[in-house]
């Protein structure tokens, strides 16, 4: 019986090996024509935050035989039921989509977001050899992949499809940026995003991109094959759109969170009884930067996020804070407590000194946030370990 068994799964495996090898021989057919044209699409950036950074496709045309296809890898399954929880752990497969131009553009026109076009200056085995590799690519068993922001994205793989051909950038005079000055770039309308994503990402985003990070930005990746010389025959725009210039968030977080601490400052001085917030303002500040350094700790060591890894915000935002915020509700607060919140006070003066030099470059928005921590839990430490409050 395990004879038989063993058998027919060789006889299995024989018939699936034999049927892949026809589909792939049925791609390889499909010869273009010496007038199909291979493009790499670049679309704007928009006012919502994931289309800042704008997207990149891949267009193949060929008259001859009837062929227009957008080739999209950045599409992704909104209504997996999973689909929060695979987000924010990291692992949520994008896949490869085939568009007809109308879906393609259609969505961008919505949005009022405009698409413009390369097309590459390619032999006829290049142009026959990049379509060969689309289409088994965006067969359902090959599809899919595992998203990550920095190094595997829709702009990656166009670049990683065409890396043998581009010439790297290079700016006489201008030192290169870091990958999240690069990233800064395109949050100048929306600071509140720029300080989100200076929270979240880690000490990796503050090095210099190399060839496997290069070029992970869309428009970052149109201006490498347009300064890659004979690469781009010609540039069209698929659609312009008739919208003015993205507007700029305002106020930002940096100047909100200087009023924040202005008034703290001022109540704290008007009061002048040495306990200025009470054991609610010492509770919700340790509560509140508890809870954001336990999410960023479960950012860095519960998902698969390579950008949000070693991210030295942790650091001011204290998981343990958390768990000694329920202490300073005791009605006599342990010397312990006193201790650890001098030493939290400690490092973050400490930050604040080697701001500008720190290994990790955080938003210039913590500034007033960490002074306005430091004045809240500054007035619980002259009391004594056995002071009994009455609030």
């Amino acid at each position: 019986m395990y004879f038989i068994y063993l058998y027919a799964m060789k006889r299995l495996v024989f018939l699936l090996f034999c049927l892949l090898q026809l589909r792939v021989h049925a791609i390889q057919t499909i010869e273009l024509s010496e007038t199909a044209e291979i493009s790499v699409v670049t679309c704007a950036s928009g006012p919502i935050s994931w289309q800042a950074y704008g997207h990149s496709a891949i267009r193949v045309q060929d008259t001859a035989n009837k062929i227009d296809q957008f080739y999209n890898y950045g599409t992704f399954d909104f209504q997996d039921p999973d689909f929060l929880v695979k987000f924010v752990r990291g692992k949520l497969l994008y896949f490869v989509s085939v568009n007809s131009p109308a879906e393609f553009i259609y969505e961008y026109q919505m949005e009022q977001r405009s698409v413009t076009s390369q097309i590459l200056q390619l032999t006829q085995q290049e142009k026959q050899d990049v379509f060969n590799f689309l289409v088994f690519n965006s067969m359902e068993e090959n599809k899919y992949y595992l998203y990550d922001f920095i190094y595997e994205n829709c702009c990656t793989k166009l670049r990683d499809i065409f890396k043998d051909k581009l010439k790297p950038i290079v700016i006489e005079g201008k030192p290169q940026p870091t990958i999240r000055e690069m990233l800064d770039y395109y949050n100048k309308y929306n600071e509140w995003q720029d300080f989100g994503i200076d929270l979240l990402l880690g000490m990796r985003m503050d090095k210099k991109p190399d060839s496997a990070s290069l070029y992970f930005l869309p428009f970052d990746l149109e201006n490498a094959f347009q300064m890659t010389p004979d690469l781009v025959k010609r540039e069209t725009t698929l659609y312009e759109s008739d919208a003015s210039t993205i507007k700029k968030i305002k106020p930002g977080p940096g100047l909100i969170f200087w009023l924040v601490f202005l008034l703290l400052l001022i109540i704290s001085i008007r009061r002048g009884n040495g306990f200025a917030f009470g054991k609610t303002g010492v509770f919700i500040t340790l509560f509140i930067t508890g809870i954001l350094g336990i999410f960023l700790l479960f950012m860095w060591l519960g998902t698969d996020h390579g950008c949000t890894k070693w991210n030295l915000n942790v650091l001011w935002l204290c998981p343990l804070n958390f768990f000694a915020s329920f202490f300073v509700w005791r009605k006599n607060i342990s010397k312990w407590l006193f201790d650890y919140i001098a030493v939290y006070r400690m490092f973050l003066i400490l930050i604040l000194i080697t701001f500008a030099w720190f290994p990790q470059q955080f938003h210039v928005a913590t500034i007033p946030l960490m002074l306005s921590i430091i004045l809240i839990i500054s007035t619980i430490l002259p009391l004594k370990a056995n002071y009994k409050l009455n609030m």
